[in-house]
């Protein structure tokens, strides 16, 4: 990708990477308003949540409540900033030819 990506473009690279390790992403219907964008599915019944925003995007306010709301039921949901965040998040996901690493996510807000 050149420069730095769209949302669009970001959604495309993360269905491909994930599908590389075996799973699938699933677009959420936006019938709530805030309900993060998207469903990772993966092998060994992980179930991940994700908002995807370009470099610098920040989430509405209702998108801030809707994820309080789910934090509060211990529900995650990662949003990731850019294609340095999505990549950095990929790499802790492990899968076939991407060993698990030691890297955290702390630095990747939990809005």
């Amino acid at each position: 990708m050149m420069g730095e990506p769209t949302e669009a473009q970001l959604e495309q690279y993360l269905r491909s990477k994930i599908r590389e390790r075996g799973g699938l992403v699933v677009k959420i219907a936006p019938v709530i308003a805030g309900v993060p964008d998207d469903l990772v599915v993966l092998p060994g019944n992980r179930l991940l949540l994700v908002e995807l925003k370009k470099k610098g995007g920040v989430l509405r306010p209702v998108q801030v409540a809707f994820h309080r709301r789910l934090r509060g039921l211990g529900v995650t949901v990662h949003v990731l900033r850019g294609l340095a965040e999505v990549d950095l998040w990929l790499s802790t996901l492990g899968g076939p030819g991407y060993p698990i690493t030691r890297r955290t996510l702390a630095h990747i807000s939990r809005e």
